[in-house]
């Protein structure tokens, strides 16, 4: 209770220094201090490696209590109610261990993907959508088939997704080979500096966790240098992460790409500065990647579903698939039995 007071005091001096000593409150028995002009249900931490100062511009709306948005702000907040608020909204952290223990990739899956990357030398970037199934009792994501949908590269750093309508008829046949959504997968260049995922690959991987499950991963693929293969990289974003993209406020930093964006103000925690009295609590807009995401180990094995021997669809090097190569595929295994031969096909 004394390190509680603390914490309402020392917001109420924050926010008095900026002229907004009504924002805060130093009531020891109904409600905590509240950030003004909050803008996502959460706070974050790591001081200036997390976190950077909002600019003076953003227009307030509701509050943040405790690390919590309001739109309409409670008068008052019982110490239950509080408690809570503060153990559950208070910080942006990265999260203490993964919800999923391993993914499995199918081999030919993986070889194909890659391997056009080696031939173009990742001077051209692709990203396919990973399904496959999950298992809740093992948290073992496994991947048995890519399906690389239209895009079109963006100078050799980049891609950008273009409306596919195959992806109507690809997800329902998933499903129909009990095969789900489980995340995505991406290639780029070995050096990006300081960090291993970008804004942008981030809430990609929140909009995939939030649209089909929280088992979604992604995993970005770079070349090993002088080796001619590529390693292969999985991740899981946090929870926090997909529950405040839920909200629609976050976007990828327009100039740094590690940075990811909140429209509405988070109340950041300052963990460095912190000490058994009080902890420092300032507003900011921006949170390193780092604190959304969680690696992952992986493994290859076998898909028992689907082969990935076909050609694809979509890549700048091959034909376009016709009737012919289906003929061919059929007339090669006619001694197979007939599923075997059509879990060939992409």
């Amino acid at each position: 209770m004394d390190q509680l007071a603390e914490i309402r005091r020392e917001q109420a001096k924050r926010f008095a220094a900026r002229g907004g000593a009504s924002s805060a409150s130093s009531s020891s028995s109904s409600s905590c201090a509240a950030s003004s002009s909050s803008s996502s249900g959460s706070s974050c931490s790591g001081g200036a490696a997390g976190c950077t100062s909002p600019g003076a511009s953003v227009k307030p709306r509701g509050k943040v209590i405790c690390g919590k948005y309001f739109a309409s702000p409670p008068s008052k907040l019982t110490m239950p109610e509080m408690e809570s608020l503060l153990n559950t909204y208070v910080r942006i952290t990265p999260q203490k261990e993964a919800t999923l223990a391993q993914v499995r990739m199918d081999a030919d899956s993986a070889e194909f993907f890659q391997s056009f990357l080696q031939r173009a030398q990742f001077r051209i970037q692709r990203f396919g959508l990973m399904l496959g199934s999950f298992d809740p009792a093992s948290r073992v994501v496994t991947v048995d088939c890519i399906y690389e949908p239209r895009q079109a590269a963006v100078g050799t750093t980049g891609f950008s997704e273009i409306e596919d309508p195959l992806l109507d008829y690809v997800l329902p046949l998933g499903k129909a080979l009990g095969l789900q959504v489980v995340g995505w997968i991406f290639s780029h260049l070995k050096n990006r500096g300081d960090y291993v995922l970008s804004a942008a690959e981030v809430l990609k991987t929140a909009e995939l966790a939030a649209k089909f499950g929280p088992h979604c991963v992604v995993v970005s693929v770079s070349p090993q240098e002088g080796t001619g293969h590529s390693d292969f990289h999985p991740y899981q974003v946090s929870e926090q992460c997909v529950r405040i993209y839920q909200e629609g406020t976050l976007s990828p930093n327009p100039t740094a790409p590690h940075l990811v964006h909140s429209e509405r103000e988070l109340e950041a925690v300052n963990q460095e500065k912190s000490d058994s009295k009080h902890t420092l609590r300032y507003p900011c807009h921006d949170v390193d990647t780092a604190l959304f995401i969680l690696p992952l180990p992986i493994v290859a094995y076998r898909s028992e579903v689907v082969r990935n021997r076909f050609s694809r669809l979509n890549r700048p090097d091959h034909k376009p698939t016709v009737e012919a190569d289906v003929r061919t595929v059929m007339a090669n295994r006619a001694g197979e039995p007939f599923y075997q031969v059509l879990s060939d096909f992409h």
